[in-house]
């Protein structure tokens, strides 16, 4: 008897045998005899068990195609919006995570300028990836300009109030906003919270190659970030002028 039980005198065994005369030991070995049934006479065989005791033309086919196509589809830009409640729920407890762990308002400050470093490097990632341009800001006006409008944009919906230089110091420059986001549920705090703001307009600045201090004071009831550039970047700017 062959493998699997069948008797030599079934119609599979004589087969087989004549497929082992006619190309040797290849066809009767036992993972290529029941592909040679299928093929020539229609038959399907279910021994021996192979791929799940499925037939060659019974096996799914490979899935890397679809996969592909999913791949080749541009990511869905969706909304780039978040509701204003869920952002001052997530401000306020990072507020009341840093004043826990500060003992001055300078400190607090200091926290809340850490936090948005780090989100300004990030958004100029996002912000030069969404914007197509392959132009890096070289000018001072340039990018004051940039983050003021379309990065102030992106970030809380609108452009800036207005940018604005000192009139005393050549190297300040002022980012005016009547009502920041960040202010709007906060009714005390030890510090002026848009600190944070001023972080990110750090952030975007050290990324750009411009380094330079902001803070964020409040006068006449408007919120300003004021911007003092490095004396490095006041010669380059002297230089290309």
């Amino acid at each position: 008897a062959v493998p699997g039980g069948l008797p030599e005198a079934t119609p599979f065994a004589r087969l087989r045998v004549r497929l082992e005369r006619r190309n040797g030991d290849r066809a009767g070995n036992s993972s290529c005899w029941p592909f040679a049934l299928e093929r020539l006479y229609g038959l399907r065989c279910r021994w021996p068990p192979y791929h799940n005791q499925l037939s060659h033309f019974q096996r799914p086919r490979r899935r890397w195609r679809g996969m592909r196509k999913a791949l080749d589809r541009p990511l869905p830009r969706g909304k780039h919006e978040v509701s204003l409640s869920a952002f001052a729920f997530l401000f306020s407890e990072i507020i009341q995570y840093s004043q826990t762990r500060v003992n001055t308002a300078d400190e607090l400050v200091a926290k809340l300028e850490a936090a948005g470093v780090g989100i300004g490097r990030r958004v100029l990632e996002l912000a030069c990836l969404r914007e197509k341009s392959s132009k890096r800001e070289t000018r001072i006006l340039g990018i004051l300009h940039f983050i003021s409008s379309p990065l102030w944009k992106m970030l809380f919906g609108s452009a800036a109030d207005s940018l604005e230089k000192s009139v005393e110091q050549e190297d300040e420059y002022m980012i005016i906003e009547k009502a920041p986001m960040v202010n709007t549920f906060i009714s005390s705090a030890p510090c002026n919270c848009a600190a944070f703001v001023a972080g990110i307009v750090r952030g975007v600045l050290d990324g750009s190659q411009f380094p330079a201090t902001v803070s964020a004071h409040e006068h006449e009831g408007r919120n300003v970030l004021l911007i003092k550039f490095a004396p490095e970047v006041m010669e380059r700017e002297k230089r290309i002028g």
